[in-house]
């Protein structure tokens, strides 16, 4: 049953990264000021959501095979990485006010 769980976040994560990267036409591996804030598709409901497709796609990987310290390097790793990459974007005052609607990771409730 683990190992099924495990290749649904595996699978999931992957889809949600490449989704992500996708719709992100200015996706870059070094830190560069955008063209624009991507707000539009999955960045709607999450500011980072090539790093929760990542994060899924590890907790699966470590569901099918075990390796916590790995996983644990892993996350330590993403989380440094996001808080830089937040600190140079807030710059951007366009990145502010999206960053006030829509969650790091998580999707924002919204109350109308």
């Amino acid at each position: 049953m683990t190992i099924i769980i495990g290749s649904i976040l595996f699978t999931a994560g992957y889809l949600v990264r490449l989704i992500a990267m996708r719709t992100n036409r200015d996706f870059t591996i070094t830190l560069q000021e955008p063209n624009a804030i991507c707000n539009k598709g999955i960045y709607r409901f999450v500011r980072h959501p090539s790093y929760v497709g990542s994060m899924l796609t590890l907790a699966g990987a470590f569901l099918i095979c075990p390796l916590f310290g790995f996983l644990y390097l892993v996350v330590v790793f993403y989380l440094a990485r996001v808080v830089e990459e937040e600190k140079f974007l807030r710059r951007l005052k366009e990145y502010q006010d999206y960053a006030k609607k829509t969650g790091m990771f998580i999707p924002k409730i919204r109350r109308k």
